[in-house]
């Protein structure tokens, strides 16, 4: 079972109704983070993406989505809670546009990144490239500019993956030498996504909900 990752996705639009019912379900901490956002798209995409993550995580464990304890890491990566010590369950949650996906798996640490695919000038691509990719750009200056593009995505979807299942994200200390397992995921047209997991490989089964 701890070889399995669970992928799930969700579309993060909703109405009055549904956000009304998500707002409940969070923590205090939650709800301070949302009435934080200066625009109401991004708090209701915010209180939507941590509402589809807490019925994620519930239907796993067969437990109350309100109930559930959530902290972070050093570097800001979420985790679930077991009394005073981290649970077994891991998980990562990314989110582009209205799409959101979760990556779910026990006893492995796992990390999931989606990027919809958006046109980039040249000059901006070359700077992303440089930015982005750390150095993992090679051979990418010989292709064509759609191409080009495209493989920026991959790789930056999957550095990002393995990154934040080593608990980084965008801090990048230097302690990043584990073995780890990256995969690419189709999810939908126009959409990079790709998963990680510290170890070995593993099986990965999609699925998407009804948010």
């Amino acid at each position: 079972m701890s070889a399995n990752i669970a992928v799930v996705t969700a579309s993060l639009e909703a109405g009055p109704r549904r956000l009304s019912r998500d707002w409940e379900s969070l923590s205090a901490a939650e709800r301070a983070r949302a009435a934080g956002f200066a625009f109401e798209a991004d708090r209701a995409r915010f209180v939507a993406g941590r509402a589809v993550l807490r019925r994620i995580l519930a239907t796993i464990l067969d437990a109350d989505a309100a109930a559930l304890s959530l902290s972070q890491g050093r570097f800001g990566k979420p985790y679930l809670m077991n009394g005073g010590a981290p649970h077994p369950l891991r998980f990562n949650l990314s989110h582009s546009g209205n799409l959101v996906a979760v990556a779910c798996c026990w006893e492995r640490e796992v990390g999931i990144d989606i990027q919809h695919r958006r046109e980039i000038a040249e000059p901006e691509l070359d700077v992303l490239i440089g930015f982005a990719l750390d150095g993992e750009g090679a051979g990418l200056e010989a292709l064509p500019h759609s191409r080009r593009l495209d493989e920026f995505y991959r790789r930056w979807t999957r550095r990002e993956a393995a990154l934040k299942a080593k608990g980084f994200g965008f801090a990048r200390p230097s302690e990043t030498s584990q073995p780890m397992y990256v995969r690419e995921l189709d999810l939908e047209r126009g959409v990079f996504a790709a998963v990680a997991a510290d170890g070995e490989a593993a099986d990965v089964r999609i699925a998407a909900i009804a948010a």
